[in-house]
């Protein structure tokens, strides 16, 4: 378990309500890797809170693999489900 093996470098707007595309640009490079991560051999899984576009999770994966990082998947607590798609 590696906490904090992210930092978040910059503020971003609350992900509810927003559209897919929002979304990804609202966390598009916020996350970089922390001095304090550990290069590994063992590849990385990836936990989220709430799953509902998987722009953040994406987000935070993009610097680990451009660090050398494999990922190994990406779990969450819990997964939006909508009744129509979302529009904004």
């Amino acid at each position: 378990m590696a906490e904090h093996g992210l930092i978040r470098t910059r503020t971003t707007d609350a992900m509810y309500g927003l559209g897919i595309k929002k979304r990804q640009t609202n966390v598009a490079g916020a996350f970089q890797v922390s001095p304090n991560l550990k290069m590994r051999s063992s590849p990385i899984l990836l936990i989220d809170d709430i799953y509902t576009t998987g722009s953040t999770a994406r987000a935070a994966a993009s610097p680990l693999t451009k660090a050398g990082y494999k990922i190994a998947g990406i779990t969450a607590v819990a997964q939006a489900v909508f009744s129509s798609p979302p529009n904004r």
